[in-house]
């Protein structure tokens, strides 16, 4: 049994719902015999953490991170990231680099900017 998100539209609104089931193909026939939503995305979950961790603060707000690759561009904001890498951008650059792909590929060029 896997747990999945469901994204499915409703005339000009879209919806999720978090639900269970062996497959995601269940779901989506479960969809199309009772509903007439599209459904437009199904996402199975493969990590919860349900533990809460109190919030010190002691934390950059976020970091913009754009991210190219001949004609493919990305920016991604990266919250509540560690204050040792405020110093350190060279250092997370290469975890970027070694650890997301964009469109498949490893990223060629990646900017960072940095939000106190």
């Amino acid at each position: 049994m896997g747990k999945f998100q469901v994204q499915y539209k409703h005339r000009t609104k879209t919806y999720t719902l978090d639900i269970e089931a062996p497959t995601y193909s269940d779901i989506l026939n479960f969809f199309n015999d009772i509903s007439a939503c599209e459904v437009t995305e199904i996402r199975e979950f493969k990590y919860e953490n349900e533990n809460t961790i109190k919030d010190d603060g002691d934390y950059i707000k976020y970091i913009t991170v754009n991210i190219k690759r001949d004609t493919f561009y990305e920016s991604i904001k990266i919250p509540k990231v560690k204050k040792e890498f405020k110093d350190k951008l060279d250092e997370l650059e290469a975890i970027i680099k070694s650890d997301i792909l964009l469109q498949g590929l490893k990223p060629i060029q990646i900017n960072l900017k940095i939000s106190l």
